[in-house]
C-alpha cells in the first residue's frame, strides 16, 4: 500500500522548537498528535510560557472565546433587566456572578472607562507667589471655594490681631501656637478682659445650645464643672491678690473659656456686630494658649482649644481663603497631641473614674468626627489612621422617651457611624491607588445599611405635624443630623462619577446620564442633593438668622447645588428637572438671603458661585422648555456654567492659578484624555428598561442591579422611586 503523505528531508520547524522526534511526514505525527498539523512544516506556535499545547496559542480560538464571554455578559445583563421587572431578586442563574472563577472581565475598553474616572488627582492651586494648596480626589467643594474667594480679598482677617488687645497680648496672639518668648505677668494683663460672670455664663449657655448640637469638644457639664466655675472662683481671689494669677489660673483652660465665648457671642441672635466681639474673644484664646507651650506641656484642654480654634475658623474664614485648610492643619495637630496624650487607646485600663474616662472618650470622638469630614471636605489624609485607636466609645448624655426605654443619643450614633464606616470612606477614596468602581458601590451599600433610630430620623415627620413653634435648635437640629451626614458622605463617595456620568452624555442627544455605567452613582447623588436641599429648607423656616451664622449648613447646599444645577445644565430633558430646579431655586432664595447677612467668606465666596450655577440652569432649562423637542432632537449647547468647574468638583486632575490673592483665579485649560484610550461614549454599552408608573425608561443594567440590591428599607418596590425621579413631589426618606 503507497502513502499519499507527502515527506520532507528534516525535522518540521515546530518539532525542532519542542525537540521533539520528527517523522517527516506533512504533517508529521507530532503535529497532528498536538492538534497543530496546519502549521506543519513551515510554522511555529508563538513562543512563552504555557505554549507547549495548541490550546495556549492559536489566536483564532482566543478570540472565539472572547466572542462568546462578550455574549455572555450581554446575556447576563438582558436577564438582569428582564427578570427585575418581575422580582427584586436576582436570577438564581446570577447567583454565581460574585464567584472569581465564574466571573467574565468585561472589555477592555469598558475597564478604562470606568477604571479612568477614578483616575484623578484633584486639583493643585498655585498663588502668584508659588505658594501651593492641594485639594483631593473628594475635596470638589472646596476646590470651588477657593477659586469663588480670590475676589474677597479684602475681607476682615480674624488672625489679625484686635487692636484692643495690650501689645503683648497681640504678639501672643499672632505667635499662636508657637509662642517661645513668654513672660511671666501676661496671665495678670488678661483678667481685664474677662467678662462678668453673669454675662460669661450666658455666653456659655449660648455656646451650648445654639451651637454645641454638632461639634462638642466640651459638653456642657465638663465646661461649667472644670472650667467656668474654678475659673471664676480663682478671679474672684486674683482681684484681691494679683500675684496668684500665675499659680490659680491655667492658660490652655482660659483658652477653652475664651473660644467657648467667641462661639457663644457668634451665635448670639442679639447681637447686630457680633463678629467684632467674638473675634475678641477669638484673639484672647490664641495668646491664652500661647502663654504654655503646646509641645512641651500639653494636656486635655490643649486639645479641647485648638479644636475650638480650628471650629472658629470654619465660621468665620479667613481672608487668604475661604476653605477648611486651616481647619484641616490644626485638626491633624490636635490628632497629634491627643495621641501624646494617650487618648486614642483604651483609658479604662489605667482604673480612672468613669466621669474621666468618659470625658476622655467624647473629647477624642467629637476631635475625630470633625478632623475625618474636614479631611474628607479636603481630599487629604487623617491624622491617624483607625487601626491604630482602640478608644470604645463614651457613654450616652442619657435619652429616655415617654415609656421610660433607654435611647441612643445622637453623639453616640455619630461617633459610632464615623467609627465603623468612615475610617472605610477616608481608606477607599483618599489613598494613593484609585478604587474600583465595584468598591464604590460595595461602600454604598454599607452606608444605606447603617441604621438610623426613628427618634433621630422625625424632621419631615415634625414638619407635617407643625410642632416646630416651641422646638429648640438643639432637638430640630437633631432630629435629622443623622440623615445629613449619610447624605453627605454619599456626595463624598459618588460626585467623582456623578460628574462623569455627565460629561460622558453631555454631547450625546441620544443618551442620559441614566444610560452610563456610573448612573447608580448619578441617581444616588441626586437623591443625597435632593434630600440635603430639603432638609435645609426646614431648617430655615424655623431658624434663618442661627443658620446664616453656620458654616455646615452652607457646605452642604453648595454640593447639593452643583449635583441638582449641574443635572439641569447638561440633561435638561430628564425626568428630574423640574424637581432639582425647584430644589436649586430655594437653595439660592436662602443663599442670598445668607450672604447678605454674614460676614462669612465662605457664605460668600458660594454664593459668588452659585449664582452662575442657577443662571445657567435657568437658562438651559428655558432653551429646552421653548424648543419643544423630543430627546433625540435636541440640539446641544455649550453651557454657560465651565466644564472646569464639573471636573474640578468631581476631583479630576486640574491646575488653579491664582494671579494674586485680590484677583480672579483662572483655572487652566482641562487636560484631554489620552488618545490612546477610548472615550467613554464611544463604548456600546448594553441598555435596559426601567419602568416606573406609567414611565419606561432607557438605563444602563448596572442600575437595575443597583437596585435589586439596595437594602429592603430604601427601595420596597420601583414604584418607591418615583419621589426620587422628580414624578412625585413628597420629601423623600433619608437616603
Amino acid at each position: 500500500m503507497v502513502s499519499n503523505a507527502k515527506q520532507t528531508t528534516t525535522a518540521c520547524v515546530e518539532c525542532k522548537r519542542m525537540k521533539l522526534r520528527c517523522d517527516k511526514k506533512i504533517p508529521c505525527n507530532s503535529c497532528v498528535r498536538r492538534g497543530c498539523s496546519n502549521i506543519c512544516p513551515t510554522g511555529k506556535l508563538a513562543p512563552g510560557k504555557g505554549t507547549r499545547f495548541i490550546l495556549d496559542g492559536t489566536e483564532q480560538l482566543h478570540a472565539k472565546i472572547q466572542k462568546l464571554q462578550s455574549r455572555v455578559l450581554q446575556l447576563e445583563d438582558a436577564l438582569t433587566a428582564v427578570y427585575a421587572k418581575i422580582s427584586n431578586e436576582p436570577h438564581p442563574l446570577l447567583d454565581g456572578l460574585g464567584d472569581p472563577d465564574l466571573s467574565i472581565p468585561r472589555s477592555a475598553e469598558a475597564e478604562t472607562a470606568i477604571q479612568e474616572a477614578t483616575d484623578s488627582l484633584g486639583t493643585l492651586a498655585i498663588e502668584e507667589l508659588g505658594n501651593t494648596k492641594y485639594f483631593g480626589p473628594s475635596a470638589g467643594t472646596e476646590t470651588l471655594f477657593q477659586a469663588a474667594s480670590s475676589n474677597f480679598g479684602d475681607t476682615p482677617n480674624p488672625a489679625c490681631p484686635s487692636n484692643r488687645l495690650e501689645p503683648q497680648l497681640r504678639r501672643l496672639s499672632s505667635q499662636f501656637p508657637f509662642a517661645l518668648d513668654y513672660q511671666k505677668g501676661s496671665l495678670t494683663s488678661i483678667l481685664q478682659y474677662f467678662p462678668e460672670r453673669l454675662k460669661a455664663w450666658s455666653l456659655c449657655e449660648l455656646y451650648t445650645e445654639q451651637f454645641a448640637w454638632s461639634y462638642t469638644p466640651v459638653l456642657r457639664e465638663e465646661l461649667i464643672d472644670e472650667f467656668f466655675a474654678p475659673t471664676y472662683r480663682a478671679l474672684e481671689i486674683i482681684r484681691q491678690s494679683p500675684q496668684e494669677a500665675e499659680t490659680l489660673l491655667r492658660p490652655h483652660h482660659c483658652a477653652v473659656l475664651f473660644l467657648v465665648f467667641a462661639i457663644g457671642t457668634w451665635v448670639d441672635l442679639t447681637q447686630t456686630q457680633y463678629w467684632e466681639e467674638a473675634d475678641h474673644f477669638y484673639e484672647l484664646g490664641r495668646a491664652c494658649i500661647s502663654m504654655q507651650s503646646v509641645f512641651e506641656a500639653p494636656e486635655c484642654a490643649t486639645v479641647q482649644a485648638i479644636h475650638l480654634v480650628a471650629i472658629y475658623y470654619e465660621l468665620r474664614g479667613v481672608a487668604s481663603a475661604a476653605t477648611l485648610h486651616p481647619s484641616w492643619i490644626l485638626l491633624s495637630f490636635a490628632s497629634k497631641i491627643a495621641q501624646s496624650l494617650g487618648l486614642h487607646r483604651d483609658i479604662s485600663r489605667w482604673n480612672l473614674d468613669l466621669k474621666t474616662v468618659n470625658r476622655r472618650r467624647h473629647m477624642f470622638w467629637d476631635m475625630i468626627c470633625n478632623e475625618t469630614f474636614t479631611s474628607m471636605s479636603m481630599g487629604r489624609p487623617i491624622g491617624i489612621r483607625h487601626s491604630y485607636v482602640d478608644a470604645k466609645i463614651a457613654a450616652d448624655v442619657g435619652m429616655v422617651n415617654s415609656d421610660g426605654q433607654h435611647l441612643m443619643g445622637f453623639f453616640r450614633w455619630k461617633h459610632e457611624f464615623v467609627s465603623s464606616l468612615y475610617s472605610d470612606v477616608v481608606e477607599t477614596l483618599l489613598v494613593a491607588t484609585p478604587p474600583k468602581y465595584e468598591t464604590i458601590l460595595q461602600l454604598d451599600r454599607k452606608i444605606r445599611e447603617v441604621p438610623i433610630p426613628a427618634h433621630l430620623n422625625t424632621l419631615f415627620v415634625n414638619e407635617q405635624g407643625g410642632n416646630f413653634d416651641h422646638i429648640t435648635p438643639r432637638l430640630l437640629f437633631h432630629s435629622s443630623l443623622p440623615g445629613l451626614i449619610r447624605s453627605a458622605l454619599m456626595l463624598f463617595v459618588h460626585r467623582a462619577y456623578f460628574s462623569r456620568a455627565l460629561q460622558d452624555t453631555a454631547g450625546d442627544p441620544t443618551k442620559t446620564p441614566l444610560m452610563s455605567p456610573f448612573a447608580p452613582s448619578f441617581l444616588a447623588a441626586y437623591r443625597a442633593a435632593s434630600w440635603i436641599a430639603k432638609c435645609q429648607r426646614v431648617f430655615w423656616k424655623r431658624f434663618p438668622e442661627l443658620l446664616t451664622r453656620l458654616w455646615h449648613s452652607w457646605t452642604h447646599l453648595l454640593s447639593a447645588s452643583m449635583i441638582l444645577g449641574c443635572l439641569v445644565i447638561y440633561n435638561p430633558s430628564c425626568l428630574m428637572v423640574d424637581s432639582a430646579l425647584s430644589d436649586l431655586n430655594s437653595i439660592c432664595a436662602m443663599y442670598e438671603t445668607a450672604a447678605a447677612n454674614t460676614v462669612s467668606l465662605r457664605t460668600k465666596s458660594g454664593w459668588k458661585l452659585l449664582q452662575r450655577i442657577q443662571h445657567s440652569a435657568n437658562a438651559a432649562y428655558t432653551r429646552h422648555k421653548n424648543s419643544g423637542s423630543t430627546r433625540s432632537e435636541i440640539v446641544i449647547h455649550s453651557p454657560d456654567f465651565g466644564e472646569d468647574e464639573l471636573a474640578m468638583f468631581g476631583g479630576q486632575t486640574r491646575l488653579l492659578v491664582s494671579k494674586s490673592s485680590s484677583s480672579k483665579s483662572t483655572p487652566s485649560p482641562p487636560q484631554n484624555l489620552p488618545q490612546n484610550l477610548p472615550q467613554p461614549q464611544e463604548i456600546q454599552q448594553p441598555q435596559a428598561t426601567l419602568q416606573l408608573g406609567d414611565v419606561n425608561l432607557e438605563v444602563h443594567p448596572s442600575l437595575v442591579q443597583f437596585l435589586n440590591t439596595a437594602p429592603v428599607t430604601q427601595f420596597a418596590s420601583f414604584n418607591e422611586l418615583d419621589t426620587f425621579f422628580g414624578l412625585d413631589q413628597a420629601a423623600p426618606p433619608a437616603p
